[in-house]
């Protein structure tokens, strides 16, 4: 009722979760060791909870079609394309079709795009969102896939082990990365 959504922006923290925050949070609020002059940023113990505690909005389910406990690009398949899959594979169906993701969704929208993370972009959680294949491993294919999927911004941690070989960061800068 009140207009169009102009914007989303999805966190997703690879490998948190409940346990992991209530943990810290007890920590934090429990004052163990914790040296102010060393994050004077984070919420101070007096102040309440852990800062993230707040956002906490929902949680997924993401154990793998092929194992007991789920990896890095079946996790964030199941996220990105809602999908439970192989462990290694990304957005692809148990049966190898690859699976639409919200970011592709969010581009047939007219939507600007974008993937952040402190791994280089075409490790397994942000290529889940921009690619399909069943090898996480495949980082040149990845990163290819990546660069030509269309999205706007790519904020990561670079290349990493594929500068050499037919792949450099001069490969997405050429496209306006």
């Amino acid at each position: 009722a009140e207009g169009q959504i102009k914007n989303i922006i999805f966190l997703m923290p690879d490998g948190g979760g409940y346990g992991q925050y209530d943990y810290a949070n007890a920590f934090k609020e429990a004052g163990y060791n914790f040296d102010v002059t060393k994050f004077p940023n984070a919420t101070q113990r007096e102040q309440g909870s852990l800062f993230i505690k707040d956002y906490l909005a929902g949680s997924v389910r993401t154990r793998a079609a092929n194992a007991e406990i789920t990896d890095s690009a079946n996790g964030g398949t199941t996220f990105a394309s809602g999908i439970r899959t192989n462990n290694g594979w990304l957005s692809m169906t148990t049966d190898y079709h690859p699976r639409a993701t919200i970011l592709e969704s969010a581009q047939e929208l007219g939507k600007a795009t974008g993937l952040v993370s402190q791994v280089y972009f075409y490790h397994a959680s942000p290529t889940s969102f921009a690619s399909h294949w069943i090898d996480r491993g495949a980082y040149e294919l990845l990163a290819t896939q990546v660069e030509n999927n269309g999205v706007d911004v790519v904020l990561c941690g670079g290349y990493g082990g594929i500068e050499t070989g037919n792949k450099s960061i001069k490969t997405p800068e050429a496209m306006g990365y």
